[in-house]
């Protein structure tokens, strides 16, 4: 009677085992299956067809409902240059998002707060640039033209927001470096 105690137990701790094998193994297809049907929703999106660039943007938290905040990527980046962002930066990125139709209460709103909380990886930077040279194999020069304009002006319009004195020293020679960095991206 004793041994058939045992028996039982062991049976129970062995299906314990499977159920637990079998759980990990359905969230890691569950999560396989998110992330597949995130990349396929961002090419139909972006109408980009480069896995590598598609996987950087699922791997910096974008997806295809969250995706207009990759265009806050260089606001972002030129607010963190001094290694801090300032309250009059953090004002202007938060505008323009909600301008561009950005709810508050959206995912997207969200991941852009944590960045203006936390600086972002450097390959959030990397995964913007390449982005653009998605972009720029699938639209015509005219749109590329205006997104390169719209950007580097609303990065200026960041680095102003925080301030100088009477108009000089607005931009410091690590934002301009920022913005330099950003033009050239599209020359790329």
């Amino acid at each position: 009677m004793y041994g058939d105690g045992l028996g039982k137990l062991g049976s129970i701790l062995e299906m314990s085992h499977a159920y637990e094998t079998d759980l990990r193994l359905r969230e890691q297809l569950e999560e396989k299956w998110d992330r597949e049907a995130a990349i396929e929703q961002l090419q139909i999106s972006t109408q980009i067809t480069e896995q590598d660039v598609l996987n950087e943007l699922v791997d910096c938290g974008l997806r295809a409902e969250s995706l207009h905040v990759l265009t806050l990527v260089p606001m972002v980046s030129v607010a963190w240059a001094n290694g801090f962002v300032e309250r009059g930066e953090r004002q202007a990125i938060l505008e323009a998002a909600q301008e561009n139709g950005m709810k508050p209460t959206s995912k997207a709103f969200e991941l852009l707060t944590g960045w203006l909380k936390e600086r972002p990886n450097p390959t959030l930077l990397k995964t913007w640039k390449d982005y653009v040279a998605a972009i720029r194999r699938i639209v015509s020069r005219e749109s590329y033209a205006a997104l390169r304009a719209a950007t580097v002006f609303q990065a200026i319009t960041v680095a102003e927001a925080s301030g100088g004195c009477l108009g000089y020293g607005a931009v410091s020679k690590a934002e301009q470096a920022v913005i330099d960095d950003l033009r050239s991206a599209f020359d790329e």
